[in-house]
């Protein structure tokens, strides 16, 4: 049986033929977008080379959002996840939930934190297991903070926390700069990044990528490659890292003495909070072992690096319990580092723990024989 439907008023409208090649150009336009933001999942699903959760911070300069989730992605794709409690530092101990253990904060910058590594990774993870069941460790570090933003943070959470110990881990890379400049003079947020603070405002396809790249890989993607390529035609020295080769001596006392005089400020903090600081003192890779140099686009120059640690060392004697981790590292190298990026690994992450777990046996028995002693 034969049905005949009668046609709609519709039928008789015809499209013109600019709308329909209009239609059909944005359809193609549309299933093109999709194909590549497909495409980059499928490759690299929601992975980033960087953090994007970051928020501006009048103070501090930036913060980490609360209650936020990314995945990292190392060059060569390693993938590891980050989740930050409600305080915006990365999901750990609750200072305000009593526990009846011995807390240990952790104070630093991106290698503390464990960039590249998962939460079970991170140095709080390790040390919190090379210490055992009757501590617990919280980590207060935040990529991109220094020796300034160090103690505002143990300012903050001193009183809240109460913790036995502290630690504060010297990043020489960074810190020997960064002890004579705040964070917030340095590095702003936009669009969940980190950027350098003054630095001229993104415009046109850039500055669409990166405000699209947060919810788009193909966008993160593409504008990952325009600033390589951006980089790379701005000459060698815009895609190399450098450790401030040829510092004049007069710079690195100046950056010595700004980081003996924040540690010795952090340090009376924790002696009227009746805690013990601690300092760890961590070469970058190219101290530790030469190796690491093929990582960058130009072997790193460290002359002025190795100055400024013999010297915080030497002034740093005396003062408390101190440890430099070179030998510690190079115990374990190669491998203590990422082999596509300057972080500490995993392997890297765990001698550390193990490194301060020792110092804090050591210097806990040797305060208990010589109180012994004064007793007797």
């Amino acid at each position: 049986m034969l049905i005949y439907r009668t046609p709609g008023p519709w039928h008789n409208v015809t499209m013109p033929r600019t709308a329909r090649v209009l239609f059909s150009l944005i359809g193609c336009i549309c299933l093109t977008l999709l194909m590549f933001e497909a495409g980059a999942r499928l490759l690299w699903g929601s992975a980033r080379e960087v953090l994007a959760i970051y928020q501006p911070d009048a103070a501090l300069g930036v913060r980490l959002r609360p209650l936020a989730t990314a995945t990292l992605r190392t060059r060569t794709g390693r993938q590891s996840e980050v989740h930050t409690g409600p305080d915006g530092f990365r999901r750990g101990p609750d200072c305000a939930t009593p526990t009846g253990r011995s807390r240990v904060l952790l104070l630093g910058d991106s290698q503390v934190f464990g960039y590249h590594m998962d939460e079970a990774e991170t140095l709080a993870a390790q040390l919190g297991r090379a210490l055992g069941p009757r501590h617990e460790v919280k980590s207060l570090a935040v990529p991109t903070y220094g020796p300034f933003e160090y103690v505002a943070v143990l300012r903050a959470h001193l009183a809240t926390c109460q913790p036995g110990a502290v630690w504060w881990v010297v990043n020489e890379a960074n810190d020997h700069h960064e002890a004579t400049s705040r964070n917030r003079d340095r590095v702003t947020a936009e669009a969940g990044y980190a950027r350098r603070a003054g630095a001229a405002e993104k415009t046109g396809l850039s500055a669409a990528l990166m405000s699209l790249s947060g919810h788009s890989a193909a966008a993160y993607r593409g504008w990952r490659a325009l600033s390589a390529a951006r980089a790379l035609l701005a000459g060698p020295n815009a895609v190399a890292l450098s450790f401030a080769a040829s510092r004049p001596d007069a710079e690195v006392d100046a950056s010595t003495d700004a980081t003996l005089a924040h540690i010795e400020t952090a340090r009376a903090l924790c002696r009227a909070a009746g805690c013990t600081l601690y300092v760890a003192i961590l070469p970058p890779d190219v101290l530790v072992d030469e190796g690491e140099a093929h990582k960058y686009a130009r072997p790193p120059q460290a002359t002025g690096l190795s100055r400024y640690s013999r010297a915080l060392g030497e002034k740093l004697a005396g003062r408390g319990p101190v440890i430099h981790l070179g030998d510690t590292l190079r115990a374990h190298s190669p491998g203590a580092f990422l082999p596509d990026d300057p972080h500490l690994s995993p392997a890297g992450q765990r001698a550390v723990a193990e490194a301060m777990a020792r110092a804090m046996a050591g210097h806990q028995h040797r305060t208990v024989t010589l109180s012994k002693e004064g007793q007797g």
